[in-house]
């Protein structure tokens, strides 16, 4: 709902319901080789929120970690190359 309406500070319409992905985040912690490895899942229009805040492994510090991205900024381009993104 949050973006389905215009937003005073988006003069380009960049985040758009139309031009934004949602991700959110998730770490897992292997004991063996004592690392943490963090993917981030993509969210589609007909996901509810409370169905992944219910996965224990994607709080950071207590909070979950949702990452909102627009298509048309150089910042998705970066979190594409650098993320690890799961597929759905």
């Amino acid at each position: 709902m949050l973006f389905e309406q215009e937003l005073p500070w988006d003069k380009e319409k960049k985040y758009s319901i139309n031009n934004i992905l949602v991700y959110y985040e998730v770490t897992l912690y292997d004991p063996v080789i004592k690392m943490e490895s963090t993917y981030y899942y993509p969210l589609r229009n007909e996901d509810m929120v409370s169905g992944f805040l219910r996965n224990k492994k994607i709080f950071m510090n207590g909070l979950p970690v949702i990452v909102i991205v627009s298509r048309f900024t150089k910042y998705y381009t970066h979190f594409i190359k650098t993320k690890q993104i799961v597929k759905r």
